[in-house]
């Protein structure tokens, strides 16, 4: 699964900002239904441009995942 469309991610650092991008790290994980814990589905970078650079990204905010057509 991990990173895909309708999931919700963490922003664990930012990293770089520049005048055009934010590059940050992500983590998005889920609870196994079945031992309680939590799981981690995707950890890595990812960089926010146009109006979700103009967001300003900060850490340990929780951000939704859409697809665009």
């Amino acid at each position: 699964m991990g990173f895909s469309n309708d999931k919700y991610a963490t922003i664990k650092e930012v990293i770089e900002t520049t005048e055009y991008y934010t590059e940050c790290k992500l983590s998005i994980g889920r609870k196994n239904k079945t031992t309680g814990r939590f799981e981690l589905e995707f950890f890595g970078r990812a960089r926010f441009m146009f109006d979700a650079h103009k967001s300003k990204p900060l850490v340990n905010q929780r951000i939704l995942l859409k697809q665009t057509d």
